[in-house]
Protein backbone atom coordinates (compact mmCIF):
# COMPACT_ATOMS: atom_id res chain seq x y z
CA UNK A 1 0.00 0.00 0.00
CA UNK A 2 1.32 3.66 -1.10
CA UNK A 3 1.74 5.86 1.65
CA UNK A 4 -1.08 8.36 0.41
CA UNK A 5 -3.48 5.11 0.70
CA UNK A 6 -2.52 4.75 4.38
CA UNK A 7 -2.71 8.26 5.23
CA UNK A 8 -6.62 8.51 3.72
CA UNK A 9 -7.32 4.98 5.38
CA UNK A 10 -6.30 6.34 9.17
CA UNK A 11 -8.29 9.31 8.26
CA UNK A 12 -11.41 7.97 7.24
CA UNK A 13 -10.80 5.78 10.76
CA UNK A 14 -10.45 8.77 13.12
CA UNK A 15 -13.25 10.60 11.53
CA UNK A 16 -15.41 7.43 12.53
CA UNK A 17 -14.28 7.28 16.07
CA UNK A 18 -14.63 11.21 16.50
CA UNK A 19 -18.48 10.66 14.78
CA UNK A 20 -19.05 7.85 17.44
CA UNK A 21 -17.84 9.70 20.32
CA UNK A 22 -19.95 12.76 19.82
CA UNK A 23 -23.16 10.63 19.14
CA UNK A 24 -22.49 8.88 22.21
CA UNK A 25 -21.94 12.18 24.17
CA UNK A 26 -25.21 13.31 22.62
CA UNK A 27 -26.99 10.71 24.24
CA UNK A 28 -25.03 11.07 27.66
CA UNK A 29 -26.44 14.81 27.63
CA UNK A 30 -30.08 13.62 26.63
CA UNK A 31 -30.50 10.82 29.14
CA UNK A 32 -33.49 11.81 31.57
CA UNK A 33 -33.06 12.56 35.27
CA UNK A 34 -35.70 9.51 36.51
CA UNK A 35 -33.85 6.73 33.66
CA UNK A 36 -31.99 4.18 35.59
CA UNK A 37 -28.28 3.51 34.67
CA UNK A 38 -26.71 0.64 35.40
CA UNK A 39 -23.43 1.01 34.45
CA UNK A 40 -23.54 -0.09 30.25
CA UNK A 41 -27.34 0.28 29.56
CA UNK A 42 -29.88 3.23 30.32
CA UNK A 43 -33.66 2.14 31.38
CA UNK A 44 -36.07 4.33 30.30
CA UNK A 45 -38.26 5.35 33.43
CA UNK A 46 -41.22 4.44 31.09
CA UNK A 47 -39.89 0.93 30.23
CA UNK A 48 -39.40 0.05 34.12
CA UNK A 49 -42.58 -0.72 36.27
CA UNK A 50 -41.13 1.22 39.07
CA UNK A 51 -43.18 3.57 39.74
CA UNK A 52 -41.86 7.72 40.03
CA UNK A 53 -42.53 7.02 44.09
CA UNK A 54 -39.42 4.94 44.22
CA UNK A 55 -37.30 7.44 43.86
CA UNK A 56 -38.52 9.87 45.98
CA UNK A 57 -38.86 9.55 49.97
CA UNK A 58 -41.03 12.30 52.38
CA UNK A 59 -38.61 13.40 55.21
CA UNK A 60 -38.15 15.52 57.92
CA UNK A 61 -34.74 16.61 59.16
CA UNK A 62 -33.58 19.70 61.47
CA UNK A 63 -29.98 21.76 60.50
CA UNK A 64 -28.94 24.36 62.25
CA UNK A 65 -27.29 27.44 60.52
CA UNK A 66 -25.45 31.20 61.89
CA UNK A 67 -27.10 34.10 60.59
CA UNK A 68 -24.26 36.26 59.18
CA UNK A 69 -26.15 38.63 57.64
CA UNK A 70 -29.94 40.13 57.03
CA UNK A 71 -29.72 42.05 54.10
CA UNK A 72 -33.32 44.32 54.75
CA UNK A 73 -34.31 43.63 51.45
CA UNK A 74 -37.74 41.68 50.55
CA UNK A 75 -38.84 39.95 47.37
CA UNK A 76 -41.08 41.32 44.95
CA UNK A 77 -44.43 40.38 47.17
CA UNK A 78 -42.62 41.58 50.53
CA UNK A 79 -43.31 38.35 52.05
CA UNK A 80 -40.03 36.95 52.30
CA UNK A 81 -36.41 38.78 53.91
CA UNK A 82 -33.35 38.33 52.03
CA UNK A 83 -30.73 36.99 54.52
CA UNK A 84 -27.30 35.22 54.48
CA UNK A 85 -26.52 32.27 56.17
CA UNK A 86 -23.22 29.41 56.81
CA UNK A 87 -23.14 26.00 58.05
CA UNK A 88 -20.87 25.14 60.39
CA UNK A 89 -17.72 23.46 58.79
CA UNK A 90 -19.29 24.33 55.56
CA UNK A 91 -17.36 27.19 53.99
CA UNK A 92 -20.11 28.77 51.74
CA UNK A 93 -22.53 31.39 52.96
CA UNK A 94 -25.90 31.30 51.04
CA UNK A 95 -28.03 34.03 50.42
CA UNK A 96 -31.74 32.22 50.87
CA UNK A 97 -35.37 33.87 51.38
CA UNK A 98 -36.91 33.41 54.69
CA UNK A 99 -40.33 34.20 55.88
CA UNK A 100 -40.99 37.40 57.74
CA UNK A 101 -42.61 35.73 60.37
CA UNK A 102 -39.65 34.16 61.22
CA UNK A 103 -37.81 36.77 63.91
CA UNK A 104 -33.55 36.76 63.39
CA UNK A 105 -30.57 38.54 64.19
CA UNK A 106 -27.17 38.53 62.88
CA UNK A 107 -24.53 36.02 64.20
CA UNK A 108 -27.27 34.05 66.10
CA UNK A 109 -27.55 30.57 65.25
CA UNK A 110 -30.65 28.78 64.30
CA UNK A 111 -32.36 25.23 64.01
CA UNK A 112 -34.25 24.44 61.38
CA UNK A 113 -36.47 22.34 60.63
CA UNK A 114 -37.91 20.97 57.08
CA UNK A 115 -39.99 18.77 55.42
CA UNK A 116 -40.77 17.65 51.85
CA UNK A 117 -39.83 14.98 49.55
CA UNK A 118 -36.34 14.12 49.03
CA UNK A 119 -35.46 12.08 45.58
CA UNK A 120 -33.12 9.53 46.73
CA UNK A 121 -29.13 9.65 46.28
CA UNK A 122 -29.46 13.23 45.73
CA UNK A 123 -27.01 15.46 47.60
CA UNK A 124 -28.64 19.01 48.39
CA UNK A 125 -27.10 22.36 48.95
CA UNK A 126 -27.63 24.49 51.35
CA UNK A 127 -29.05 26.51 48.50
CA UNK A 128 -31.40 23.93 47.37
CA UNK A 129 -32.44 22.83 50.53
CA UNK A 130 -34.52 26.07 51.23
CA UNK A 131 -35.54 25.65 47.59
CA UNK A 132 -36.73 22.08 47.75
CA UNK A 133 -37.89 21.56 51.33
CA UNK A 134 -40.72 23.25 53.35
CA UNK A 135 -39.77 25.18 56.59
CA UNK A 136 -41.81 23.75 59.62
CA UNK A 137 -40.33 25.62 61.92
CA UNK A 138 -37.33 28.09 63.19
CA UNK A 139 -36.04 27.91 66.65
CA UNK A 140 -32.98 30.30 67.92
CA UNK A 141 -30.02 27.83 70.05
CA UNK A 142 -27.29 28.53 71.72
CA UNK A 143 -25.25 25.36 70.57
CA UNK A 144 -22.11 25.51 68.82
CA UNK A 145 -20.03 23.34 66.66
CA UNK A 146 -20.27 19.25 66.91
CA UNK A 147 -23.18 20.21 69.27
CA UNK A 148 -25.32 21.57 66.69
CA UNK A 149 -28.24 19.48 65.01
CA UNK A 150 -27.40 18.71 61.13
CA UNK A 151 -29.24 15.78 60.22
CA UNK A 152 -28.85 13.61 57.02
CA UNK A 153 -30.88 14.16 54.38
Amino acid sequence: MKKSSKLIVITLIIIMLLLLAGYSIKRIMKRETNDIFTGRNTIKSEQTNIPEEKYKENISFIRTYRVVADLNETDQTGQYNFVVVEQYQVEEPVVIKLDKQYKIEENANYEISFSGIKILEKEYSIKEIFENFQIVSVKKTNKIGLDQIQDKI
